[in-house]
């Protein structure tokens, strides 16, 4: 029973190292990806650009919380590390779920990025089945909600929901 909690100890440990490790990157990623908001805005989906940055500031704020919290203070516990962890992707996923409403709706090219977000968070912190379910089955869970709740606002989306073309690309 030690020798397992010590275990426990050690992997946590790694990955708290390894999320300190790899936050610097997450927060080049998502802000470079504002080169692809620009692309998408001024040629795929022609539209203004400064929504994709203020979502794109407003995305980097949970990333760049939960660095500061895994850099400065005690290591935290498990059940901190795995708010951080979750608050982090669900945000991630929820912005992006946002910037399809911008380009497109269904058919917008950002849908694909919150699979990336996603495979991305499973590669870099391996979880049991069951702790993995609901650590990336919410994230998951962002996008049909924010489709949801824009659903009666947007006639874009209705229209698309009525279009088995547009449900099939999503």
């Amino acid at each position: 029973v030690e020798a397992d909690r010590e275990l426990e100890r050690q992997e946590h440990l790694a990955t708290v190292g390894r999320m300190r490790r790899l936050m610097p990157l997450a927060v080049v990623l998502w802000m470079g990806f504002f080169f692809v908001d620009w692309v998408l805005a001024t040629w795929v989906v022609p539209g203004p650009l400064l929504p994709y940055l203020g979502l794109r500031l407003l995305g980097v704020l949970p990333i760049l919380a939960s660095w500061w919290r895994l850099t400065h203070g005690p290591v935290p516990s498990p059940r901190l590390l795995a708010g951080l962890d979750l608050a982090m992707t669900s945000s991630s996923a929820t912005i992006l779920s946002a910037m399809c409403l911008l380009s497109g709706g269904l058919t917008s090219p950002y849908a694909t990025y919150i699979t990336m977000v996603i495979a991305g968070r499973a590669a870099s912190t391996p979880d049991h089945w069951r702790t993995g379910m609901v650590r990336l089955g919410v994230p998951a869970l962002a996008s049909p909600v924010v489709l949801a709740l824009a659903l009666p606002l947007s006639p874009t989306l209705q229209a698309q929901l009525a279009d088995a073309g547009a449900r099939g690309t999503y």
